[in-house]
Formats: C-alpha cells, sequence, structure tokens
C-alpha cells in the first residue's frame, strides 16, 4: 500500500504528504486542498461510541469491507446514492461532483447513468502513472470485467489540464479511443 500513497507517484491521497492537485473542486470543510488524512480516516470502526459520533472505537472491525468507516461499494452497476459511495461523501461534496459544466469531469453521465462506481477510475490510495487518482480497475468486487483495453491494446487516462482529460480504453461496451472530457 505505501507504494500507492507515495508523494513521488503522479497523484495519491493526502495521507504521507499534503496532495498536488491545489485545484480540487468540491471538497467539503474542514478538508482543503493542503489538508493531510490519516489511514483511520478511512479505515476505521463502522460503530461509534458517542452518539455525536465523533470518537470511533478504532480500525479493528467493520462491517465495510475492507475495514472501512463508511460504505464504499466498487461492484459494477452500482446505482448512484449517497448511502453508496458513503465514504467518498464525506470528503467530496456529492453536489458538486455531480455536477455538470466546463472544467467538469461528467460524472453524472458515468457515476449515475452508467452506474460506474468511483473505483472504476479512481484508486482511493493513489496511482503511479496518472493523475486525479486515476487507475483503471479492470475487474470489480465480483470479479467482472470492467475496464479492458482498447481494440488496439491501449489502456490510458492522460490529464490535459484542470478538469479535463483523454482516455483510451473500452468500457462498458463503448470505445474510448481516445475519449477527452
Amino acid at each position: 500500500m505505501s507504494t500507492k500513497i507515495d508523494p513521488g507517484n503522479q497523484s495519491f491521497h493526502p495521507i504521507a504528504s499534503t496532495g498536488r492537485n491545489t485545484t480540487i473542486k468540491g471538497l467539503r470543510a474542514p478538508y482543503t486542498a493542503s489538508s493531510i488524512i490519516s489511514c483511520t480516516d478511512c479505515h476505521n470502526n463502522n460503530e461509534w461510541t458517542t452518539p455525536t459520533g465523533m470518537a470511533p472505537k478504532g480500525p479493528h472491525a467493520s462491517l465495510f469491507a475492507p475495514i472501512l468507516e463508511r460504505n464504499y461499494l466498487t461492484s459494477d452497476r452500482t446505482p448512484e446514492s449517497a448511502a453508496n459511495y458513503d465514504l467518498c461523501y464525506k470528503c467530496h461534496d456529492r453536489a458538486t461532483l455531480l455536477r455538470d459544466g466546463p472544467g467538469l469531469f461528467p460524472h453524472v453521465k458515468h457515476v449515475v447513468q452508467q452506474q460506474a462506481p468511483c473505483a472504476v477510475c479512481h484508486d482511493a490510495h493513489g496511482s503511479r502513472q496518472s493523475a486525479h487518482l486515476v487507475n483503471f480497475m479492470t475487474r470489480d468486487a465480483n470479479g467482472a470485467a470492467i475496464v479492458t483495453p482498447t481494440t488496439t491494446g491501449r489502456l490510458e487516462y492522460i490529464s490535459t489540464g484542470v478538469g479535463k482529460g483523454t482516455c483510451y480504453l473500452a468500457c462498458h461496451g463503448q470505445q474510448h479511443a481516445p475519449r477527452s472530457y
């Protein structure tokens, strides 16, 4: 796991160091582009010791695999909801992510309409090769194939600026060879 959160990677969740993306949109307070999080911000017990939910018992057991404090589904064709991606929406504002517009990735099309889970494109820990935590998931939690190389064998994401990128892949029967956003 330490190889994924390495600050020398193209992208990483800010666990070992602050992140590089100073233009990240839609973080919920108190998180900012300069925040550092800990492993237990995500990997924790789902049961709380106080009614306010502010004192976790510790990362020893959880109903949500792999020892997550909140639900985070990674099976393809998962309907988007606050409950299914509760862990993501702890830090990332759902309304901002699911808003279409210039400079924004079309999450509505992918996550809502195509029911592709966040994990299809984003590795929650980091990516050694791509910006924006992009590390395509080739198989979902059930072992089903999701993202595959294009017919020419290319599987790649290239960041082309703030909120912009180009994908080379096949997903849900659609060739992105390339597809720019």
